[in-house]
């Protein structure tokens, strides 16, 4: 699986790479019919490297070559930087991406952390929170330490207003190959699977609180640094 998906990958990124040279250049001269069907090519495209993205985690988690590399890592720039790569996304669909401020203005602790990792696991809370998300809803990624509940950890929380999450599909939402609304399918339901495995190995938790109808806070755990 590995190997066919990795030789999937590379005819696939010079597609999305041709598509987004004619989206930009075309894109101002198109209406109607052919606007939309550029915006297909573009949208399906993604989805489908997306999916290529994680079959690869998948078949590195398999096998035992999925691994970080933490260190010493400031917190807040990382959440700016997801906020920042998701913005155009949830400004399309009138959603307000925020990073909440420290508690009392203070600057988070540094965390030890593998900051691509932390990213990747970031930008898969984030993205499910906008993609579930309705028009005019709020997404949130704060962080704080929690000395009295979880001592030596920093939790990080992804909160949305979306549709939330019903009790029997919180059970196994993070198993693989699995995803809670089966009508707005998108990948192949590995991203939460990955990201648990991801906190995993650096020590920490993940979990989720979440009614129909009320919104969903994900939440991960990273270890203070020394």
């Amino acid at each position: 699986m590995a190997n066919i998906t990795h030789d999937l990958k590379a005819p696939l990124t010079s597609i999305c790479s041709a598509l987004e040279v004619l989206n930009d250049k075309l894109r101002p001269r198109l209406q109607g019919e052919e606007a939309d069907f550029l915006d297909i090519c573009v949208r399906n495209s993604g989805t489908l490297r997306q999916m290529i993205d994680e079959l690869l985690d998948f078949s590195k988690v398999s096998s035992g070559r999925m691994t970080v590399h933490p260190e010493k890592t400031p917190l807040e720039p990382l959440l700016r930087e997801c906020a920042q790569v998701l913005l155009p996304w949830a400004r399309s669909k009138q959603i307000i991406l925020e990073v909440e401020p420290a508690t009392e203005g203070k600057a988070l602790p540094q965390v030890l952390a593998d900051r691509r990792r932390v990213l990747q696991v970031l930008n898969n809370l984030a993205s499910n929170a906008i993609k579930f998300t309705p028009e005019g809803g709020r997404v949130t990624l704060a962080a704080a330490p929690r000395s009295d509940e979880r001592p030596g950890t920093v939790v990080v929380e992804v909160r949305d207003t979306g549709c939330g999450i019903a009790p029997e599909d919180r059970q196994r939402l993070f198993e693989r190959f699995t995803q809670g609304q089966a009508e707005r399918r998108e990948g192949v339901g590995l991203g939460l699977a990955i990201a648990r495995e991801l906190v995993l190995q650096h020590r920490g938790e993940l979990w989720v609180d979440s009614d129909p109808g009320q919104g969903s806070t994900f939440s991960f755990t990273l270890p203070l640094a020394p």
